[in-house]
């Protein structure tokens, strides 16, 4: 069977127009392009730890979360990178079993070892991400045991660590290619971003858009459909996907 490639484009409209498309199971029969408005308009950020705390959920669709999430915001072991996790008895260990054969849009395997670079980038001082204060105060320490586990230790007691590194929240969880990074810098990261989720960069043009295409096969969501949409007006983050009435938009079988 002939290998089809899957073009998202994310085009900006105008100024009033805002929005941002999130993965999940509403892509089912969906058109091969989807356009979708964004507020930011010539200041769009690809990089997570430098996207500030309004979180660009298309990049969700770049990069995959330490943590998933169930569809009422709830930490799930379905949807993200850990299949699951444990705490210690004083609540200060958590320990992060990951998935494994996930790979990288570049080839690069993705390992415990991606997850604690970056975590600790979010944490930076260049993170401008919204929980990157809280997190520099929870976390002591970050262990790497197997490349299939990760640990992090808390200073103090800490109950919702699965929250702060799911999709509920902000961006801390994403996990990004530590080679990759290291060996390119971040300037480039920022150009040419690499993740692990459904869909992988192809460009960015400044007041224009962002082209994303569909990897084959996604251990999230299969092989990626998707559907043409109409963004309202005014609509913001997470909202402006769900909140087109129903019947809006026109489905195809790619």
């Amino acid at each position: 069977m002939k290998r089809m490639t899957r073009t998202l484009a994310v085009s900006l409209l105008c100024l009033a127009l805002a929005g941002s498309v999130s993965a999940g199971s509403a892509w089912a029969q969906g058109k091969t392009d989807l356009s979708v408005a964004l507020s930011s308009f010539a200041t769009e950020v690809l990089d997570p730890a430098l996207g500030g705390h309004l979180v660009k959920y298309y990049l969700s669709l770049q990069f995959d979360y330490l943590v998933g999430t169930t569809p009422d915001g709830q930490p799930s072991p379905n949807g993200g990178i850990a299949t699951k996790w444990e705490h210690s008895p004083d609540y200060r260990r958590w320990t992060f079993q990951l998935r494994k054969g996930v790979k990288f849009h570049n080839g690069d395997d993705l390992t415990s070892e991606d997850v604690k670079f970056s975590l600790q980038r979010a944490m930076g001082k260049r993170s401008t991400t919204g929980y990157a204060g809280i997190l520099r105060s929870m976390v002591q320490d970050i262990e790497t045991p197997a490349p299939d586990r990760v640990v992090i230790v808390t200073k103090e007691p800490a109950l919702i660590v699965p929250n702060y590194l799911s999709r509920s929240l902000s961006t801390e969880g994403m996990v990004l290619p530590k080679k990759y990074i290291e060996a390119n810098g971040d300037d480039v990261f920022a150009r040419k971003p690499v993740g692990s989720g459904p869909y992988r960069f192809v460009e960015q043009v400044t007041g224009s858009h962002v082209k994303l295409a569909a990897v084959d096969n996604h251990w999230r969501i299969g092989h990626a459909q998707v559907q043409e949409r109409d963004v309202p007006a005014g609509a913001r983050g997470d909202h402006a996907h769900r909140a087109a009435p129903a019947g809006r938009g026109r489905h195809r079988r790619a």
